[in-house]
């Protein structure tokens, strides 16, 4: 018989010897309360992989959800709570800070300090939310761990990055006086002792004995698909069995690859991608992409309606961060790695059944989309109130680029100056139609702050950013022989004093006669302009036709 010991790392260590992760994981934590450390919170979090449940019903706004949440947050076990800080903010910031004050009931655990670190780095919630942020950043005051104090560090410098206004300066200034007292308290380092070294090799054993599905590997990584390290102790798993997607994971989080990987590659995917996309597979068309082993971006097969509903909310969404033609697949709480987003609201009306799906995207449940294509403005009944939802994008907080489509019977000069223009750094136009309305750089659009605006017509796009004076240099791309691009030119802002335009080599000479004529006309410094000579340089499609400078004589 084993003596008992009141050592909880010995207990942990006793633990894992007899395949009890879970015991192993409550000691533990025990020892982290008496005597925290990065080397023991890294084997927390080991352990927590090894032990964690799954309690069904935890996600989302649903009465379940939130009712089953708050009777396991009551008193939970250590394996339970990867899966409520997890589904923390799927709800409302009101409903998250009440939440708050049940994990602050809970033992010092180090994967709460993840969460909360994790919370000030992407602050998901909205300008009214101040109240969940004094919460989070008073529970931060325990933190010990001096890597997440540098995160935070971090976070603070980037706030007002992430967020704009009063909350931004509030929040940025909360979080330099918490890295202040969290610095002063932090206590030196010492030595990892040898049972915390004995510990870290048993979870290591432990992991490799694991099966993948019984380990629920692969449930961690859709829970954490921002996770890294989880995907490769996944993939050490997979190649153990001689599955050959292990070796597309260790590729592909690789930070470069030779020429050889990337054949490498390229032929595993080739051969074994359409079969990875697993249940996914009949909805998904081609050009989908895998990024550490898993989809990442795609476009959803619209025709395939029936299909669809059923595969909604199925974890696999979980890694995709770019996705195309399904607003019921995109407005799912899964797709919490989502930042990408073609938005077709007039699609999700006639094709999903889904009438304010746009109300549900701009004004509903906030999400971490920082890229929004929404199409078809003005052919929906309800573009009067889109128009103004757009021009807030309220449930959008990192939102930064932002394109509309499907023809512009809108108000330009709304979304142009409304006020997520403060928090845009490109706003674009994607045009349909024949002519492009010269009115488009007038009033509002002229006095805009957005740093860029991008117009694309047909095939043309031009790109305007803003200078000291308001928008002072454009690239202007043609690819076709159309005289469109001449009213393009000529519609540009009169602030406009740099200009590149490029071209396709074989573009009609009379076009090109044209627009260097109303060129010449603009009031610029004209340092060089005619056809492009010589052959292509490989890997460029089009050559310099123009290139005009700014009045210091600076390159463009």
């Amino acid at each position: 018989m084993r003596k008992k010991t009141h050592d909880p790392l010995e207990r942990a260590l006793v633990a894992l010897g007899d395949d009890r992760a879970a015991d192993a994981l409550e000691a533990l934590i025990d020892a982290w309360g008496r005597t925290p450390s990065p080397e023991l919170a890294a084997c927390i979090e080991s352990a927590s992989a090894l032990a964690r449940t799954s309690p069904s019903d935890l996600r989302g706004r649903t009465k379940i959800a939130i009712a089953a949440w708050s009777k396991l947050a009551r008193s939970p076990t250590a394996a339970d709570v990867p899966a409520l800080l997890e589904s923390l903010a799927d709800v409302l910031w009101r409903d998250a800070r009440a939440r708050l004050v049940l994990v602050a009931t809970w033992r010092w655990d180090p994967r709460v300090d993840e969460l909360l670190v994790k919370l000030l780095e992407t602050l998901p919630y909205g300008s009214k939310s101040k109240p969940l942020y004094k919460a989070v950043i008073a529970l931060a005051g325990r933190i010990c761990d001096p890597l997440l104090i540098d995160r935070i560090e971090q976070a603070k410098i980037r706030t007002l990055e992430i967020r704009f206004g009063e909350l931004g300066e509030w929040i940025q200034g909360a979080l330099e006086e918490l890295v202040r007292e969290l610095r002063a308290q932090v206590v030196p380092g010492t030595k990892p002792s040898s049972t915390v070294a004995a510990i870290r090799d048993a979870l290591a054993t432990a992991r490799s004995k694991q099966p993948v599905e019984a380990g629920e590997l692969l449930q961690s990584i859709y829970d954490r698909p921002d996770d890294t390290a989880r995907r490769l102790v996944y993939a050490d798993a997979l190649l153990d069995q001689g599955d050959a997607r292990g070796e597309l994971i260790t590729l592909q989080c690789q930070d470069a690859l030779t020429a050889v990987q990337r054949r490498r590659e390229s032929a595993l995917l080739k051969k074994h991608g359409r079969a990875w996309l697993g249940e996914l597979a009949p909805i998904i068309r081609p050009g989908f992409r895998f990024e550490r082993g898993f989809l990442a971006a795609c476009s959803v097969d619209p025709k395939k309606r029936t299909r669809i509903a059923p595969l909604v909310g199925h974890p696999a969404w979980s890694t995709v961060h770019t996705l195309a033609d399904s607003a019921l697949i995109a407005l799912h709480p899964i797709m919490r790695a989502l930042r990408t987003l073609e938005f077709q609201p007039n699609h999700a009306r006639y094709h999903e059944d889904l009438d304010d799906s746009w109300r549900e995207l701009l004004a509903g449940a906030e999400r971490p989309i920082e890229r929004l294509y929404f199409a078809d403005v003005d052919r929906d009944t309800d573009s009067d109130q889109q128009v103004p939802l757009l021009a807030r994008c309220d449930a959008l907080p990192s939102l930064r680029e932002l394109y509309l489509g499907g023809g512009f019977e809108m108000d330009i000069d709304a979304l142009a100056c409304g006020p997520v223009a403060t928090q845009l750094q490109t706003l674009g136009f994607i045009f349909d139609a024949r002519e492009v309305p010269p009115a488009m750089f007038r009033g509002g659009m002229r006095e805009s702050r957005i740093p860029r605006i991008v117009v694309r017509h047909e095939e043309m796009t031009l790109r305007l950013e803003r200078g000291a004076t308001g928008y002072e240099r454009a690239w202007f791309e043609v690819d076709a022989d159309t005289m469109q691009a001449c009213n393009v030119l000529s519609a540009l802002p009169p602030t406009i004093r740099e200009l590149r335009i490029e071209t396709a080599r074989d573009l009609d000479r009379g076009v090109f006669d044209e627009l260097s004529a109303i060129a010449r006309t603009l009031p610029l410094d004209v340092r060089e302009i005619g056809p492009p000579t010589g052959e292509p340089k490989p890997g460029r499609p089009r050559e310099t036709l123009a290139v005009i400078f700014a009045e210091s004589g600076s390159d463009a």
